[in-house]
């Protein structure tokens, strides 16, 4: 895929600086956005400008806005390497090859049973449990985060997410 990518002049790699709005919600482009390096911010923005973080793409990865879904925007969190490629161009690929046809359905169900895990971690799990799963399944990121976006991301504010912590430190 990467040889025909480049020989349709498509794989570009674009270096982001800290703090790069790759797309806010409101003009989400109909491209994939592949991360090869750095550390990416997805967000959904509420009506009175709060933002809830969706997830954090670390390294490498994959994302792209959903067209028939909550639209989102994406930040780089640290200085990036982004390559973006048009939906069209991919999807037209993937109608063409059944092996891409294989894996976009397995990356697809890997996606589903991601953002399921999340729905039910919010839903049943108190906000000391969610954290101390990220800590068990997500060390190395943790520490690339700020106290914020941490506490935004296991859904509390900062203040919660500050006597979790001292809870949990006095607990060991």
């Amino acid at each position: 895929m990467q040889d025909k990518l480049w020989g349709d002049r498509l794989w570009t790699a674009r270096a982001c600086p800290k703090g790069h709005v790759l797309f806010d919600p409101d003009n989400a482009p109909a491209d994939l956005f592949i991360l090869t390096e750095g550390l990416i911010k997805l967000v959904y923005v509420t009506p009175e400008g709060d933002e809830r973080i969706k997830s954090f793409i670390a390294d490498q990865g994959l994302f792209a806005a959903e067209g028939n879904g909550p639209a989102f925007g994406a930040r780089t969190l640290e200085p990036s390497t982004i390559i973006r490629i048009p939906l069209p161009w991919l999807q037209q690929r993937i109608a063409e090859n059944p092996d891409l046809q294989r894996a976009y359905g397995q990356f697809a169900d890997w996606v589903r049973q991601r953002k399921s895990r999340r729905e039910q971690a919010l839903l049943c799990d108190s906000a000391a449990e969610r954290f101390r799963a990220m800590q068990m399944l997500e060390p190395g990121l943790l520490r690339r985060l700020s106290q914020g976006d941490i506490a935004r991301y296991l859904a509390i504010t900062p203040i919660a997410f500050s006597r979790i912590k001292r809870r949990l430190s006095a607990a060991e």
